[in-house]
């Protein structure tokens, strides 16, 4: 259902969500390659192999971005694979602590190119799944919840796991077929989202949600409207609009000393740039600190969105307003979820109670430092917490 500007009447949904497993990709789209640094010096990059791939060529820069479809430092073309995969191997280069490796790849498949440009490695430290451990309606109300892999799957399976969704609709993509290796460790957490994509579509409209946001550390709640644009690889801004949003760490302090802890809720017209260096506005969206943590208690959000304009409320109280770039004018789809890290969500150099955030936003190993750093997130999990409730969601034109 596609419901354009005023002629959308009063909608409640509470059902009409689909679980969303990976973003649907209308082509082949290489794999993202597996990065690893060798001792004492070198570098290897290789992808799976799949029937139809000929050829494989990495181009890879060290501290400058590419600027193009550039040749890069390294430049070499892969035609045979060996033990299952298109491997490029560098035993010369000698990488230091703290240099930044920038890539694309152009992958022939079934006789024709792709290329897969570095764009940000924004993949949250989640596999979404659609199962009643994390998605459940009760009572009339949804609940996402997180569960560990391991804990489904058996002890070690993150390390050295074959991860495949059956009802994934990609090639070979990161979301769809993944296997642990070494610290290419397979997500660590399960969650589940869901989207309207399919079912319902708006563009301009208020928005309600009564919802419970989860509690604990680097967990948040995902409530957005995302355009219903696709995306590709020349894109240089991906744009959302975060409904609401406030980070589950009861304690988190920014580098500059400002809090982004669970007493602060934001929301508004989001923009990040989708090409490294990683740059996100989510810090400078319209906010509301409250002296209890918003995950507390169940609190209604409210989001109108006229051309040109943003208002946001929270429990009938308007705390921000924001004008909305043309770019946001599009029709856009709701968006629901649960979270837990990610490369863009939370700034590098973030104090959570007392310890350092455990991983940098970008870096190889984000995924494997978090993990390794549970000791000092997991015990502020509880289950009666850390879940995502919502009550209901109401859309009416505006």
């Amino acid at each position: 259902m596609s419901v354009p500007g005023i002629k959308c009447s009063l909608v409640t949904i509470i059902l009409l969500f689909n679980i969303v497993i990976q973003k649907i990709l209308a082509q082949y789209e290489p794999p993202t390659p597996t990065v690893e640094p060798l001792h004492p010096k070198g570098l290897r990059m290789s992808i799976p192999d799949e029937n139809g791939i000929s050829l494989v060529a990495y181009h890879v820069k060290f501290n400058e971005d590419f600027y193009g479809l550039e040749a890069g430092s390294i430049a070499r073309d892969i035609i045979k694979r060996k033990n299952g995969r298109w491997t490029y191997e560098d035993r010369t280069t000698r990488l230091k602590r703290g240099d930044k490796l920038y890539y694309w790849i152009h992958v022939v498949y079934d006789g024709l190119g792709y290329n897969l440009l570095d764009q940000q490695y924004d993949y949250e430290f989640v596999v979404y799944m659609n199962n009643n451990d994390n998605v459940e309606v009760k009572d009339g109300s949804l609940h996402i919840r997180p569960t560990f892999t391991n804990d489904k799957y058996g002890d070690n399976y993150i390390k050295n796991g074959n991860l495949t969704l059956e009802k994934c609709t990609g090639r070979s993509t990161l979301d769809c077929k993944r296997q642990g290796t070494g610290w290419n460790i397979l997500p660590p957490i399960i969650s589940g989202r869901l989207n309207t994509k399919s079912s319902f579509t708006f563009q301009y409209g208020h928005i309600q949600i009564r919802a419970k946001f989860p509690r604990g550390d680097w967990l948040y709640p995902l409530i957005t409207l995302e355009s219903t644009t696709e995306y590709n690889e020349t894109s240089v801004l991906y744009f959302d609009i975060i409904v609401a949003q406030s980070n589950g760490n009861p304690f988190l302090k920014l580098q500059d000393g400002s809090d982004m802890s669970g007493h602060v809720l934001l929301g508004g017209a989001h923009a990040t740039k989708i090409q490294l260096p990683i740059e996100d506005n989510r810090v400078n969206l319209p906010k509301k600190t409250a002296t209890d943590l918003w995950s507390d208690n169940y609190h209604v959000y409210d989001l109108k969105w006229k051309r040109g304009k943003i208002t946001l409320m929270v429990d009938g109280e308007q705390y921000g307003e924001q004008t909305v770039p043309a770019l946001h004018d599009t029709p856009v789809y709701i968006n629901i979820g649960l979270v837990v890290g990610g490369h863009t969500t939370f700034p590098d150099g973030s104090v959570s109670n007392k310890y350092s955030k455990p991983w940098g936003n970008v870096e190889a190993k984000a995924l494997y430092n978090f993990y390794s750093a549970a000791d000092k997130w997991q015990p502020t999990w509880t289950n009666s917490d850390t879940g995502l409730h919502v009550d209901y969601i109401k859309i009416w034109a505006v």
